[in-house]
């Protein structure tokens, strides 16, 4: 399944797909439920290589996670095991 949620800002992309297997560092193997997302921020029309800023890319970076920690549960974060750092 994909869908799109776009604003004037933002263009939020999410790809979900179930039965999906992947192999751990491990060697082991586990199956589940595979999301991609996505938050594209179009620049303004013209604009060059020099509005690549890092506030930009912060910005859109902080978009993602907010729509990433939307789509999980509580529960299946504190499954990640979760490390966070001071920003």
């Amino acid at each position: 399944m994909r869908t799109e949620h776009n604003d004037p800002t933002y263009k939020r992309i999410v790809e979900i797909a179930t039965n999906a297997t992947v192999s751990l560092g491990t060697g082991s193997q586990t199956e589940g439920l595979l999301v991609s997302l996505d938050a594209v921020r179009d620049l303004p029309e013209g604009a060059g290589s020099d509005a690549l800023t890092p506030e930009l890319a912060n910005a859109v970076h902080d978009e993602a996670k907010k729509l990433f920690f939307r789509l999980i549960t509580p529960e299946t974060r504190d499954s990640l095991g979760p490390e966070y750092e001071a920003r």
